[in-house]
């Protein structure tokens, strides 16, 4: 039998040892503060070659929707939490004393809270001069919250890696992507509007998938 939802399984080898009840955090803020300070940065270089450290921070976890190739949404439980608006900027301002300039924003779905987003990215553009952001995000996201992406960008937002999966409407769907065709034929539309405030886009395509007949070539966007 199939173990609950809830469940999670320890296995040795291919047989399972152990079962228990998966928790999660309910309010991130509660999960103590990183230990920053220990951090060794010196390594780590990303983005751009720039005066500052790099290093990474989380504001959520999990993800609200269900891309059938994703492994996130199964593990997290097809939601999404995220940390407040204050403990964002708590974070990003520890990392700023310790001369970090470069920030790889982890979560899978960024730009999911555009409210707390746009206030996060108004509050480093006012006070955390000379910063570097990257994250991921979706296609559609730069269509319903533009000015979200403007003021990120504002705020040094230089590089997303952004799923475009495939220019097929019935890609898309089967994937379970949850794009309206409208965003697909606005692809070339979406990357001038980030190339125009000085966003470098990683654009990535899955190819090979059981439901693609035949493995088609993408069409050439100008």
């Amino acid at each position: 039998n199939p173990p609950p939802k809830d469940c999670g399984i320890l296995f040795e080898g291919s047989k399972p040892i152990s079962s228990q009840k998966v928790l999660q955090c309910e309010n991130l803020d509660d999960i103590p503060f990183p230990r920053f300070d220990k951090m060794n940065y010196t390594p780590y270089q990303i983005f751009y070659n720039i005066n500052g450290l790099t290093a990474s921070v989380e504001t959520s976890r999990g993800c609200m929707y269900g891309c059938s190739f994703c492994t996130v949404p199964v593990y997290w439980g097809n939601r999404q939490r995220s940390k407040s608006f204050e403990r964002v900027i708590e974070e990003i301002s520890f990392l700023y004393k310790y001369n970090v300039r470069q920030i790889a924003i982890i979560d899978d779905n960024f730009f999911a809270f555009p409210e707390r987003d746009f206030k996060i990215f108004e509050y480093i553009h006012k006070n955390l001069k000379h910063m570097v952001f990257g994250s991921f995000l979706r296609a559609d996201y730069v269509i319903r919250y533009p000015e979200v992406i403007k003021m990120a960008a504002n705020a040094g937002l230089r590089v997303v890696f952004v799923g475009l999966e495939s220019d097929q409407p019935d890609d898309i769907v089967n994937m379970g992507k949850r794009i309206d065709n409208d965003f697909i034929n606005r692809y070339s539309e979406i990357y001038q509007f980030l190339h125009s405030n000085n966003i470098y886009v990683y654009g990535f395509y899955m190819i090979g998938f059981p439901f693609q007949k035949n493995i088609r070539l993408l069409r050439k966007r100008k």
